[in-house]
């Protein structure tokens, strides 16, 4: 059964996802742990540079962004 995401204030359908068997599910979660383990070990200078970097993309695209809503 497909999961459907929903706009509250309109009901309108956002995205529809299939749904996931168990072992993808678990292979999706194994690379987030990986990658949570990997991130939490990156030294908390460049953790900040990268957000800080993130921040700016954010900002310089924020137009293009807005009208995905």
């Amino acid at each position: 059964m497909p999961i459907q995401t929903q706009n509250p204030a309109t009901g309108e359908v956002v995205k529809v996802f299939d749904e996931l068997d168990d072992s993808t599910i678990a292979s999706k979660i194994e690379i987030a742990q990986a990658t949570f383990e990997h991130w939490r070990e990156t030294p908390l200078s460049v953790r900040t540079q990268k957000m800080l970097k993130l921040v700016e993309v954010l900002k310089k695209n924020k137009e293009t962004y807005d009208k995905l809503a």
